[in-house]
């Protein structure tokens, strides 16, 4: 048989229950909260650098605003060249993604295809073909062509780099003239979280 219950032990567990739930309520606001942060911190660089660029915009309208015209001039100018960067960053970046083309491999599965016609015998799989083209064939025309394909996707990222970089540089320069402040890293943090 279950004790029975007064009306203050029923307030107490009514006021623990309440208790309870505020501390359920809290605990969910600051998860919720954290979980925004976590997403924020996991945005690529592209979408880091567009949410600066329109951080830099909504503080240049704040400064004009403010009566700041210069101020706002300049910080307009730096999301301006940010955009135009980011255009050129866009550009590069698909070129990366592109396929490449594969000219030493073309070349060694036609070399081993040519070896199993030629000499069946000596060569039963086309995976011992392969493996003999691989090792003994020099496939130089091949290989040269394969070098002119790795030089032009490495100047592409070098540009990309070099876009990347300037960029920052204009991000560093934004978030001074907008914040007044000399913590680059806070300032940007600011400028993601205004434009995100």
């Amino acid at each position: 048989m279950l004790p029975s219950t007064d009306q203050s032990d029923k307030d107490k567990i009514k006021r623990l229950n309440l208790l309870a739930d505020a501390k359920h309520e809290k605990a969910e606001q600051y998860y919720k909260a954290k979980r925004e942060h976590d997403r924020k911190l996991q945005l690529t660089p592209r979408e880091r650098f567009a949410a600066a660029e329109k951080g830099l915009r909504k503080m240049a309208r704040k400064h004009a605003h403010n009566d700041d015209a210069k101020r706002a001039t300049r910080i307009t100018t730096c999301a301006d060249e940010i955009t135009a960067s980011l255009k050129v960053f866009d550009k590069l970046t698909r070129q990366l993604q592109e396929k490449r083309p594969d000219p030493r491999g073309d070349a060694l599965e036609s070399a081993a295809k040519e070896l199993m016609k030629q000499l069946p015998k000596c060569f039963p799989s086309h995976a011992d073909a392969l493996v003999y083209a691989r090792s003994k064939l020099p496939l130089l025309k091949a290989n040269a062509e394969a070098v002119k394909i790795a030089d032009k996707y490495g100047k592409v990222s070098r540009s990309r780099m070099k876009e990347e970089e300037s960029i920052w540089k204009f991000l560093r320069e934004g978030g001074a003239l907008a914040f007044t402040d000399w913590d680059e890293a806070d300032n940007l943090k600011k400028l993601i979280d205004l434009g995100s």
